[in-house]
């Protein structure tokens, strides 16, 4: 992932990825000048294939890794404008693959709780 001017490099490795975006790890330095709304270049290469795919993204959310110790520091994408072709390739690929697990906990549905102790006699 490159910047739209400058071509300087951001990121060089997806820790997740879609056919609509993509968090990409980065190291606090190079996560520092990028700013929400930037445009960047992606060129990724598709799982599993050796086919390649050059798209224009927006940085969508900049993830800090202020929620532990695990939680890496990384960009997240939206993937902005891609060939389509190149994007059905990428979307069938990505469903032959299992979904990711969360890193977060398990959701807790307060509404539900709320409504549980309501009900209570």
């Amino acid at each position: 992932m490159t910047t739209e001017q400058g071509g300087r490099l951001l990121a060089d490795r997806a820790v997740d990825l879609s056919y609509s975006g993509a968090l990409v790890a980065s190291d606090r330095d190079a996560a520092e000048p990028v700013r929400l709304g930037d445009r960047v270049r992606v060129s990724l290469r598709v799982p599993s294939s050796r086919v390649w795919i050059d798209a224009d993204a927006r940085v969508a959310r900049i993830a800090h890794g202020r929620r532990g110790t695990g939680d890496p520091h990384g960009i997240g994408l939206e993937l902005t404008r891609m060939d389509p072709m190149q994007r059905v390739l990428l979307a069938s690929v990505i469903r032959s693959f299992p979904r990711a697990a969360p890193h977060r906990g398990a959701t807790r549905d307060y509404a539900s709780m709320v409504r549980r102790i309501s009900e209570l006699p």
